[in-house]
């Protein structure tokens, strides 16, 4: 359950001089997700992902950022839509507990041929 836009990332994003210069050289504390979550250290995705090693260290070839809410512009991190921020990403992963949410993902990306999309995964933990 998503609770909140995290306040440490936001007042990262919000010193665009620092970000620019590359000032910030600590990581934030679970660097790979962007809202606060209810029970955080419980929840599957995350702790996978941090099984995996995917913590985005800047050796790390390979970025993984966990957006647990809807982005329909209000998300108070992004604050973009759907279709504005799956076009930044080279891969994106659904990882549905709910089967409806990650084969709607799909759909809508590939079966409507969304003209600018990256490769499109979505797995269900359900079906």
């Amino acid at each position: 359950m998503v609770t909140w836009p995290r306040e440490d990332l936001r007042a990262r994003l919000a010193d665009e001089k620092a970000l620019r210069s590359h000032a910030y050289t600590t990581p934030l504390p679970t660097p790979m997700i962007t809202h606060d979550l209810h029970n955080l250290s419980e929840d599957r995705i995350l702790c996978l992902i941090k099984d995996l090693g995917l913590d985005n260290r800047r050796e790390n070839p390979v970025k993984v950022i966990l957006v647990p809410c809807y982005l329909d512009g209000n998300d108070g991190i992004f604050d973009q839509h759907y279709y504005d921020v799956l076009t930044a990403n080279d891969l994106t992963l659904y990882p549905s507990y709910y089967e409806p949410l990650g084969l709607h993902a799909f759909r809508k990306c590939r079966l409507q041929k969304f003209p600018v999309s990256p490769p499109i995964l979505a797995v269900s933990a359900n079906g």
